[in-house]
């Protein structure tokens, strides 16, 4: 009996996507971190964590979160910003949502990754409880780029007028969703 791989590698030629699934790796951090340092190397990146998209792994506030990582950004000298959003989030009881309205504001926080500083060290501080967002490849200088997404002029890292590539990592769905081009035989070797 021929037993699944943990990984499975997926190219949606359509979209232009490449799907990394990885939910049945029984280390699924350690993929994760290994997965994202091979994408990466070394290269800079603007990364984008937002509230909406998580704080159900361990029932935080997303206000104290944003707070550690704006602290880890910020001691690490990396230019950021942290801006107030509509909380899309609502509470469900059995499954079935509630009418009552967060009080808890939803935040999303950017922040450029100088090239080369992807670590072990990063990885475990900010990218924990958090799907992530990132833009490779600036296509406009840095700075323009950092200010366009301050002023909102752009929400998806797929844009090919800032990035030359996007990558999402889902880490409730344990999945990865880019345009990088993929080597499918290592990320199922790892």
């Amino acid at each position: 009996m021929m037993m699944k791989h943990p990984v499975t590698v997926r190219k949606d030629e359509k979209l232009g996507r490449t799907f990394i699934d990885y939910y049945k790796n029984k280390d699924k951090e350690n993929f994760r971190f290994q997965a994202l340092d091979h994408l990466l190397g070394k290269k800079s990146f603007f990364m984008v964590i937002n509230t909406n998209f998580c704080c159900t792994v361990d029932n935080s506030v997303p206000r104290d979160n944003i707070k550690v990582i704006e602290r880890y950004v910020k001691d690490a000298g990396y230019q950021h910003t942290v801006m107030p959003i509509e909380n899309t989030n609502r509470k469900s009881i059995f499954g079935i949502f509630t009418k009552k309205e967060q009080n808890n504001p939803s935040y999303k926080i950017g922040f450029i990754i100088p090239e080369g500083h992807f670590n072990r060290d990063i990885f475990d501080r900010i990218f924990g409880i958090y799907d992530v967002e990132m833009g490779i490849g600036f296509v406009k200088d840095e700075e323009e780029t950092f200010e366009d997404f301050r002023k909102g002029y752009f929400d998806s890292f797929f844009d090919k007028e800032y990035f030359t590539y996007g990558l999402f990592n889902a880490i409730n769905f344990h999945k990865i969703v880019t345009d990088l081009e993929v080597d499918g035989a290592y990320m199922t070797s790892i």
